[in-house]
């Protein structure tokens, strides 16, 4: 049979780490599927996007939020030193290497891509939360304009509480068009299948879950040899949010294990809880890098979703927080995500609710990593099953 050609519309350079590596981890395995896989370069036009922006921020927390993400807007794209933009740089690269050469700035462009690919999945990572970007940039990775068949594969809408009922009226239309769905949370799937009057939506694990531990060790294996703190002990911190609390229980941590702490500051935001927090602080890190620092870790502290996964699968003690900015309410819906992850890994004690713990209790907390594997490997299994029979079936649909 013919290879097929397969668009994948997911965040594109968004210099994080987690976005390219769900987007890797999706061509990886589409790849090996007998398709050839390429991510969309969608880089959406953005003329009202930031007044949706602003009117959110009012919505969601009032002036001051407001005005905190302004200037932190204006803080990341004008006075960023060089060592953020490194990062961003390597990043930027690394995602370019698995893109396709077209950019897509509407979804009157996606005209173009109905003629190079034979089948669109959307998905992973956060593109169809309510974002507050303007309705021609929802609709690209809704694939509005595309006549080709559509999966998505684990896209996170969150738990739709906080979901714009306007929007719901704009993407039902869309969802119907799509042969196949899945969505990355529980409670998403709940959401779409009211939405949608019962259609089915299928659960579906992040695309990072569906490659194996060892596949992803394989790959380290070369560079590992090489990696600078690879016998020397320390705590990897990847922090997300700007809470001074998570950064103060982790140094804590740190001083009672008379550890040391590497951290990668300033991963979303220029926070002042970064200041002066980790022992040593890295900018310079490839995705392969990254993933050995969590490997090479003696103890992990995240707020990402993704740092847990990779923690998880390399059997790390991890311990997880509930990300914060400034006292947003949007990371409490996004935390759904998380908390499924931590039951997929049978690893709920590890996230933290409180900071008065005494680090010394951490020590208790045990993953049982037999069942982590055993769990995660049946439900590997079934979403492979589920991508591979959905392919198929996209094969013999008629375009239109």
């Amino acid at each position: 049979m013919k290879e097929k050609k397969v668009a994948i519309a997911t965040l594109h350079r968004e210099r994080n780490y987690g976005s390219f590596f769900q987007a890797y981890a999706l061509k990886k395995f589409l790849d090996g599927s007998g398709c050839h896989a390429e991510v969309l370069r969608i880089y959406p036009a953005q003329d009202s996007s930031a007044g949706s922006r602003l009117r959110r921020a009012l919505a969601e927390g009032g002036v001051k939020l407001a005005v905190s993400r302004f200037v932190k807007k204006i803080q990341s794209k004008y006075f960023y030193d060089r060592n953020v933009r490194l990062r961003n740089t390597i990043l930027g690269a690394a995602a370019d290497n698995i893109a396709g050469s077209e950019i897509y700035g509407s979804s009157g462009d996606y005209a173009r891509a109905n003629e190079l690919y034979d089948i669109f999945i959307a998905g992973s990572d956060q593109i169809w939360g309510d974002s507050g970007r303007d309705l021609d940039s929802v609709y690209m990775y809704y694939l509005k304009g595309v006549t080709k068949p559509k999966i998505s594969y684990a896209p996170s809408i969150g738990g739709g509480a906080n979901f714009d009922r306007e929007l719901t009226g704009h993407i039902v239309p869309l969802l119907n068009e799509f042969k196949h769905l899945s969505v990355r949370e529980s409670e998403g799937v709940k959401f779409l299948r009211e939405i949608l009057d019962g259609k089915p939506v299928y659960h579906a694990i992040d695309p990072t879950l569906l490659i194996p531990a060892e596949e992803w060790e394989d790959g380290l294996k070369k560079e590992n040899e090489s990696f600078k703190y690879k016998n020397e002990k320390y705590i990897f911190v990847y922090l997300l949010g700007s809470s001074s609390e998570h950064r103060r229980f982790t140094k804590n941590f740190a001083r009672a294990k008379n550890l040391k702490i590497i951290s990668f500051p300033y991963l979303q935001s220029r926070s002042k809880a970064d200041a002066r927090f980790a022992d040593i602080n890295v900018y310079d890190a490839s995705p392969n890098q990254c993933l050995l620092y969590i490997k090479n870790a003696e103890y992990v502290f995240t707020d990402s979703f993704h740092c847990t996964v990779f923690s998880g699968l390399f059997h790390k003690e991890f311990y997880v927080f509930k990300k914060q900015n400034h006292g947003s309410s949007v990371f409490e819906n996004q935390f759904a995500r998380l908390e499924d992850l931590l039951d997929l890994f049978a690893s709920r004690s590890r996230y933290i609710p409180r900071f008065d713990i005494n680090p010394a209790e951490l020590d208790k907390i045990a993953t049982d990593w037999s069942l982590l594997d055993t769990k995660l490997s049946v439900r590997r299994e079934e979403c492979r099953e589920w991508l591979k029979s959905a392919l198929e079936s996209a094969r013999n649909l008629k375009p239109g």
